[in-house]
């Protein structure tokens, strides 16, 4: 009779057991897919899009078209712990990959003397 309540209450106390286990952590921001983006710096000192939105902890591939015919740059500096530039001759393209951690809205920019002055510059806003 001992071995017959024995057998019967093992699997009880498992389950029981496992239902109070803890579950496995859900997946950081590094796990996720990067979001890509594609920004166009253009001769008459315009970004394109201007503003965009990202998510917090999520890489973002970034994807700077230069349509123009001088030299423009996608930078982006603040937000980030590595700072990112694209420099890229008119008509030429070429990517980087940056991740923002906190929530926030950040300036990108081109870079080439006078040309944020004169409105090549964006934002990007973190949730």
């Amino acid at each position: 009779m001992r071995h017959s309540l024995l057998l019967f209450a093992a699997p009880i106390v498992m389950l029981v057991a496992s239902a109070c286990a803890p579950t496995a952590a859900p997946a950081t921001g590094s796990a996720l897919p990067p979001e890509q983006v594609t920004i166009t710096g253009t001769d008459d000192f315009r970004m394109n899009p201007s503003a965009i939105t990202v998510k917090a902890g999520q890489p973002v591939e970034v994807t700077f078209q230069n349509g123009g015919e001088i030299l423009h740059d996608f930078t982006a500096q603040q937000g980030l712990a590595t700072p990112a530039s694209i420099l890229e001759q008119g008509g030429q393209s070429g990517t980087a990959t940056i991740t923002y951690n906190k929530p926030g809205t950040y300036k990108f920019f081109c870079s080439q003397p006078g040309h944020d002055q004169l409105g090549m510059h964006g934002t990007i806003t973190v949730q």
